[in-house]
């Protein structure tokens, strides 16, 4: 989260609502540092060893072939370190990208503070229930608790006061308020018509511009989220197949492939899905939904989905907890 959110919008980490931030002290400046220079070293032996151990191979390879023949256990090094080539450059990727926004934390020299109960009921949370496992925080609703974030690395800092002893990141988040408008209209619902949806009340109401430009921000994603994966498969691939290592290892071929085809499937419906959410932030509207839980009571509290794509927007006034976990 790079900015603060304005006064349409609310910043959620781990199910609890910002509630301030604090400065650092020196002695977590310098904690700070420390940890930069750690990633940036483990950073620097990831991109240096991987492509190191293939080019040595490769070479290794080509002495063997000038001498007469290589063999077959140097063949199956090659595969095995170009299977692993990726990973490594992802991981020195991932550290590089880590320290420089540790980096950034030291200059901002502030942690945002997200405080409130574990809310169970408003639906799964990773960095919550990582949180509970590990006894930092309680599952219990009823008492306040609260975390400390790093803004730029998005590291949990503290919990319930206490530093967590680890690496630990949590996506954090702003997400539009529900507009004040939206109770009213949720009080205007009326019968559904459709076969099939029989106790059912519907309204529609239009998003409010701080909920056009979230959804605009989530379709955006969507479309970006799956594509670097998928280029860097069928790059590896490709490589594979043109340096002709798969020409003895019909099941290595397959394997490589199948990974490029399955990551390629994986955009094709995220595509497909970001379409419809475009939709729905163009057409700039969500349908309320209330229900009929019995006859002659009252209905039950309203929830809002956005129609062309059914993807819930908010429960009871509140954002749907997929928003929530979202980053912006």
């Amino acid at each position: 989260m790079s900015s603060e959110p304005d006064p349409t919008e609310t910043a959620w980490c781990a199910g609890f609502a910002q509630s301030g931030r604090r400065e650092l002290t020196p002695a977590e400046l310098t904690e700070l540092r420390g940890l930069a220079g750690q990633l940036t070293g483990q950073a620097w032996a990831a991109a240096v060893v991987g492509p190191g151990v293939f080019l040595a191979l490769l070479i290794a390879m080509g002495v063997s072939a000038l001498f007469g023949g290589v063999p077959g256990w140097l063949v199956a090094l090659l595969l095995f370190s170009l299977l692993f080539a990726p990973l490594g450059f992802m991981l020195s990727r991932d550290w590089f990208f880590r320290a420089r926004s540790l980096r950034l934390d030291t200059d901002s020299g502030w942690a945002l503070q997200f405080t409130g109960p574990v809310d169970v009921a408003s639906g799964p949370d990773e960095t919550r229930e990582m949180l509970v496992r590990r006894r930092l925080l309680t599952p219990d609703p009823r008492i306040t608790q609260g975390l400390e974030l790093l803004p730029a690395s998005q590291l949990v800092w503290t919990v319930n006061g206490r530093r967590t002893g680890g690496l630990i990141r949590a996506k954090s988040n702003v997400v539009a308020q529900v507009p004040e408008y939206a109770a009213m209209a949720a009080q205007w619902v009326e019968p559904a018509k459709q076969p099939g949806s029989e106790g059912m009340h519907i309204n529609f109401r239009d998003l409010s511009t701080a909920e056009r430009q979230e959804l605009q921000r989530h379709w955006k994603k969507l479309l970006l989220r799956p594509l670097a994966s998928a280029l860097l498969l069928t790059v590896w691939a490709g490589v594979a197949m043109i340096m002709g290592t798969w020409k003895d290892s019909s099941f290595g071929l397959a394997l490589v492939g199948g990974f490029a085809v399955w990551s390629w499937i994986g955009v094709y419906r995220i595509i497909a899905l970001a379409g419809k959410v475009r939709r729905d932030a163009a057409a700039g509207r969500v349908v309320i939904v209330r229900r009929a839980l019995a006859p002659g009571q009252e209905l039950s509290p309203a929830e809002e989905y956005l129609p062309q794509s059914g993807i819930p927007w908010s429960a009871g006034e509140r954002p749907a907890p997929w928003r929530m976990r979202l980053g912006k």
